[in-house]
């Protein structure tokens, strides 16, 4: 049973652990931002122990709280205890590191002109690393996936009968399934090579506005605490990048607490968000920094805010393991990590795309024959048994057969190995016919993914899916139960345990056993992110709906009517909104309830998702093996509300498009059917790679009989 109780008064130092007080401590680091004493220690330790405590009756082990002390002091610290079968449980220390007040900010007008002169760099790479997603979606899932719909031509009468059948639709329907498939990618390639730039220059004006506002009499009072906020926001980063002085003060904080429970406990981890994993990267790879066990950074600004070369240096020197989560929506760490453009694009390729099916394999019963086929052209394909790899290799594939059924896979030889590429089907009839002409009977072929290929050097990789939002994901790695948390407490889980081992101590206890993350619940997990992606798709079609049908009734006289009546209060709102005229204050209206219709929409959907991914992440943590959805009751509520904005919203922009009038071919009816195909289908049949993350990486310790 788990048992979350909360001890009172300060945790006993514990006997049997060779001097120290913990089997394990764990020190989470904050990123940009002015955080409260306590905030970044809660924010990872409560959804921590919530997943602990869900998933430890299944693996017959119970948690609890044995203390919670100065949670808003200096020095706030957790203790968890782990109890198995052990004679004593396994203890966990939980602390931060909190360089938010070890520094003094600079003047408001310098962080401002240094955060415009930074965008651009940021800016680059947040594009880039769109790019690459696009570019590889493109490429490596787009291309294939179309290819794969054009039928091959199979011999036989059933064969050459079924060809023709698949033909035929394709023919009359394939511009439609062509317009559907690539008409979100041109909006995608708009959206990044137009909008952004747009968006980029927008902000750099802005900030250059406020610099000059804040000098002006009358409107510096007005505009000075947005000013405040802001700098509050980006001083810490512009401290640490044109500060020496205050960068070594945010390092020693974390040097102090790392140092702190390296006294206490046998092995630290170090997990570390945003400008905390930079601070932490160039802290460890200081000479004199205490290396912890394990280093875990979260939506990392090394690559952004690090100028020394933090992969190589820490290839080179030995370094512990080093896990790095990120999420392909963050634009801060920009994709995986590495030195130069080329790895980063390497890696991608590793983290992103390996797990797409490459090929699969065909066993013969008794398991003595195995051939298999990878993606890919040349001779070099084939693996497995030498002879039934020669004989693939010099083939072609074919079926034939009677005028009913599937027909019948053959091997036609040819004089020379095939080195051309081949098609999954022809392929399959080529390895279903020579496996068939060995044994005697037909193999059904096992689906295998393409293995990666190591490029360049860099830490482990755990891409994730947080919320599908440039704007969200940067904040919402630690309520990622599914892909951070529970994937965190088993590599925890084995570190204490391996560190008990190594140690040889009577009293050590056996470490619960946590297997690692099942990859048919991640993809549930990814499933559940595109349906609130989708979400914001539908709520933004719904608002647009809304703009256009009070344009329709004309009534942007009576919303400039609300404006002038909003502003009248004001002598500077009045004298602006006298100089924009009747015509643009009704645009601006019309603009700001668009805006609002659109967070009513997504803010409802998004409230009732929000229950619904926490309730089916915590349950397939604890049952990986369960059903793979459950809708529930707020399942049910979000179902109702998603399908209700969609079908309003397309009856509507039907209606308004006369779609009864329209032929097939229309580009205007091929848009709602675009729409309407790809909110309803993506979220589970998308285009894009498998949200899987690349486990284990280079140099990386697992657990015993963990199969990865």
């Amino acid at each position: 049973m788990s048992q979350d109780q909360v001890g009172s008064g300060a945790a006993e130092p514990r006997q049997g652990l060779n001097g120290f007080e913990f089997d394990l401590g764990v020190v989470f680091v904050h990123g940009i931002g002015s955080q409260a004493q306590g905030a970044t220690l809660l924010s990872w330790a409560e959804p921590l122990l919530e997943v602990l405590s869900h998933v430890c009756p299944s693996y017959d082990f119970s948690t609890r709280v044995a203390t919670a002390s100065d949670l808003v002091g200096d020095v706030p610290e957790i203790t968890l205890e782990i109890i198995g079968s052990g004679s004593r449980p396994l203890t966990w220390l939980l602390s931060e590191a909190r360089w938010a007040e070890a520094f003094h900010p600079s003047r408001a007008s310098d962080v401002l002109l240094w955060a415009a002169r930074f965008s651009w760099r940021a800016a680059r790479r947040g594009l880039a690393a769109l790019f690459h997603q696009l570019w590889f979606s493109t490429t490596k899932r787009l291309g294939p996936q179309i290819l794969r719909q054009v039928p091959l031509w199979r011999g036989g009468c059933a064969g050459a009968l079924s060809t023709l059948a698949a033909w035929v639709p394709l023919l009359i329907y394939g511009h439609a399934y062509l317009f559907i498939m690539l008409v979100p990618y041109l909006v995608m390639f708009f959206a990044l090579f137009f909008f952004a730039p747009v968006m980029l220059l927008v902000a750099v004006i802005g900030v250059a506005a406020l610099i000059v506002a804040q000098r002006i009499p009358v409107l510096g009072k007005r505009v000075s605490p947005f000013v405040a906020n802001l700098v509050t926001s980006v001083g810490d980063a512009q401290a640490y990048r044109d500060r020496e002085i205050q960068a070594a003060a945010m390092r020693q904080v974390l040097l102090t607490r790392v140092a702190e429970a390296s006294r206490r406990a046998r092995i630290v981890v170090v997990v570390a968000h945003s400008q905390g994993a930079a601070i932490a990267c160039r802290t460890f790879l200081a000479e004199d920094a205490p290396w912890p066990a394990c280093l875990v950074t979260v939506g990392a600004a090394t690559s952004l805010l690090n100028e020394e070369n933090s992969v190589g240096r820490w290839q080179s020197r030995g370094c512990p393991p080093w896990i790095n989560i990120w999420s392909p929506r963050d634009l801060v760490p920009a994709g995986p990590m590495g030195d130069s453009a080329k790895a980063v694009r390497s890696r991608w390729m590793e983290t992103l795309w390996h797990h797409t099916a490459g090929g699969f394999v065909m066993r013969s019963p008794d398991g003595q024959l195995e051939l298999a086929w990878k993606l890919g052209s040349g001779p070099d394909c084939w693996s497995g048994d030498e002879n039934l790899v020669r004989q693939a290799r010099n083939a072609r594939g074919a079926r034939s057969g009677l005028l009913w059924g599937d027909g019948r896979a053959e091997a036609v030889e040819t004089p020379e190995p095939v080195d051309d590429w081949l098609r999954w089907e022809e392929a399959k009839d080529i390895a279903e016919a020579v496996l068939f002409r060995a044994i005697g009977e037909r193999v059904e072929p096992e689906e295998v993914p393409i293995a990666r290929d190591f490029d360049e050097p860099g830490p482990e990789e755990w891409p994730v899916a947080n919320r599908w939002s440039v704007v969200w994901d940067h904040t919402a790695y630690s309520t990622n139960l599914t892909q951070v948390q529970y994937p965190l407490i088993h590599r925890l889980l084995c570190l204490a345990g391996a560190t008990a081992r190594d140690h040889h101590d009577s009293q050590d206890p056996p470490s619960p056993y946590l297997p690692p993350q099942d990859e048919l619940v991640e993809e549930a997990h990814v499933g559940r992110v595109r349906v609130l992606a989708m979400s914001r798709v539908i709520a933004a079609v719904s608002a647009v709906a809304v703009v256009d049908w009070l344009i329709g009734i004309h009534a942007e006289h009576w919303l400039s009517e609300v404006g002038s009546w909003t502003v009248a209060g004001s002598k500077t709102g009045s004298w602006v909104w006298g100089r924009v005229g009747q015509r643009l204050g009704s645009m601006a209206m019309l603009a700001a309830v668009g805006l609002a219709a659109f967070a009513t929409f997504s803010g409802t959907l998004g409230f009732v998702w929000q229950g619904w991914h926490r309730r089916e992440s915590l349950r397939l943590c604890a049952v990986p093996h369960g059903p793979k959805l459950r809708l529930g009751i707020t399942g049910s509520l979000l179902a109702a509300c998603y399908f209700l904005g969609l079908v309003s919203s397309v009856l509507y922009w039907g209606g308004v498009l006369s779609v009864s009038s329209l032929e097939w071919r229309d580009p205007r009816f091929l848009l709602i059917l675009t729409y309407v195909a790809w909110v309803t289908l993506w979220p589970f049949f998308g285009m894009f790679p498998r949200m899987v993350p690349a486990r284990p990486g280079p140099g990386v310790t697992s657990c015993p009989n963990d199969q990865f």
